[in-house]
């Protein structure tokens, strides 16, 4: 043993009183050189050499090997030959060179590919396996022991990568499907998936021959269609447009007797019963359109069957079926009984009667804001009133014409002076304004026509006597004192 490290070991040995034999013998720092900046105190107390501070002032990770996890806690001589710390006992990048390989090479030399540096048998997420075959879903959960159950100690040999080398026993064991009897494939993964058995991609189309599991059939158990585990079928369909051999019970159900296709998919789909399209025009001739396609069946076929309530004659008998609102609303009225003519078949109250084609008198304004009731008895087309044709408008307003034209013999054709849409008349002389305006200048018709039954004689001297018509007109050329001429040159009731 040479000096220096007697001197080492002494330190180790007496602690505090070493420090002072070294000083008396001059030892040198058995450190040798420290790095610029660094002192003694950086790493030791003054109550001795050891031990060292918990809080060092020398940072390790700075050599390009971090203290972390267990090697915090282990003695710088475990790794270090001597104090100058210049030898290594251990290659830093290589972990077989302190650490046993309990694998014996049998797997990467890098421990920290599985293992952390707290424990060896703490293995971070993610361990890397053999690319050949990564571990995926359940095989993430699994100890390594699980598979490789022959390499104790740690020494993993490569192992068969077929599913059937582990899970044969599942295989062959299964409750729900017999593997074996169908001769279903020992690769697990074709139909399995590496999460969990339960998680089945079982591709039904091939093995079945063609019946492929879309629509409802994806969502149902096999036990619904199959007797397991053998996997036979309590019917067997032609094919798999065949709905009916395994759907007997729900067609008697909803369409016994009523001779509908037996093809379901003429009307329905696989997603849903009630998601039915069926062609009633094609299959009737009788198209449900606006209304109609809003009611249930059993509105118009008796329950169950295709057979109808009703008896129409084709698609434009409406009376047929809606006798009973016909009578509500024209019983007795002699209306047509093709409701179209004035209906349309998205609402009864949407109805565009043509009233001059019916009945020959056409409803102008204000006669087509009337309601049927103010000329017709009832909801009939019996006529309150009794016209000789369009424009004998005195059979229906005789009360009007009495109560503005009685005994003053004007004509009971009233459209010589009104017209259909206002009762006001047509008058040359402005009477409805200015200065000779109704009101202000006349009451009655009367005041200006005084001759009944002959509006065409009129008088202005009612209201300008000759004195004062005479006196206005001094020195006009050619005055005369007559009403036609006062309208001759005064057209307008104007100076």
């Amino acid at each position: 043993m040479t000096a220096r490290s007697l001197t080492f070991l002494a330190f180790l040995i007496l602690g505090v009183g070493a420090s002072g034999a070294a000083a008396q013998q001059g030892a040198a720092n058995p450190h040798g050189e420290l790095p610029e900046g660094m002192t003694c105190s950086d790493c030791h107390t003054s109550e001795g050499w050891t031990p060292l501070r918990s809080d060092l002032a020398f940072d390790h990770a700075e050599t390009g090997f971090a203290l972390d996890g267990r090697h915090r806690e282990v003695t710088c001589a475990t790794c270090h030959l001597d104090l100058t710390f210049a030898d290594a006992a251990a290659d830093q990048d290589d972990c077989a060179s302190c650490h046993l390989d309990v694998h014996q090479g049998t797997i990467a030399r890098n421990c920290a590919a599985c293992h952390t540096t707290m424990s060896f048998n703490e293995m971070p997420p993610g361990v890397v396996h053999p690319a050949d075959f990564p571990l995926e879903g359940a095989h993430l959960q699994t100890t390594c022991e699980s598979c490789h159950t022959d390499d104790l100690g740690g020494a993993y040999a490569p192992l068969d990568r077929e599913c059937a080398s582990c899970h044969m026993s599942d295989y062959v064991s299964t409750p729900l499907v017999d593997h074996q009897a169908l001769g279903f494939s020992t690769d697990c993964t074709e139909c399995h998936s590496m999460l969990d058995f339960r998680d089945v991609a079982f591709d039904h189309f091939t093995v079945s021959g063609g019946f492929e599991l879309i629509g409802q059939h994806a969502g149902i158990e096999c036990t619904a269609c199959h007797s397991l585990p053998g996997g036979g079928l309590p019917v067997v369909p032609a094919g798999p447009e065949d709905c009916v051999a395994c759907h007997i019970s729900d067609y008697e159900d909803e369409h016994g007797g009523s001779g509908f296709p037996t093809d379901c998919l003429q009307c329905h789909t696989t997603d849903d019963w009630d998601d039915a399209d069926f062609d009633h025009a094609a299959a009737t001739g009788f198209q449900l359109i606006a209304n109609h396609d809003l009611l249930a069946c059993r509105e118009c076929h008796v329950d169950g069957s295709s057979e109808t309530l009703f008896d129409p004659s084709g698609p434009e008998d409406c009376i047929a079926c809606h006798l009973a609102d016909y009578e509500s609303e024209h019983g007795g009225s002699g209306f047509p009984t093709t409701c179209t003519d004035c209906h349309a078949v998205t609402d009864w109250g949407g109805a565009t009667f043509d009233h001059l084609v019916t009945t020959g008198f056409e409803l102008i304004p204000n006669h087509d804001q009337l309601q049927c009731s103010q000329c017709h008895v009832g909801s009939t087309s019996e006529t309150i009133w009794n016209p000789s044709g369009p424009q004998d408008c005195y059979s229906c307003h005789i009360t009007d014409y009495q109560n503005q034209h009685a005994g003053s013999g004007f004509s009971t054709d009233c459209t010589d002076c009104h017209q259909a849409t206002t009762w006001d008349f047509n008058h040359d002389f402005p009477i409805f304004s200015g200065p000779h305006v109704q009101g202000a200048a006349w009451n009655d018709c009367a005041e200006c026509h005084t001759v009944p039954g002959s509006p065409e004689v009129f008088s202005c001297f009612g209201c300008h006597g000759a004195n004062q018509t005479q006196n206005q007109h001094q020195g006009v050329n050619n005055y005369q004192y007559d009403s036609p001429s006062c309208l001759s040159c005064h057209p307008n009731g104007r100076s």
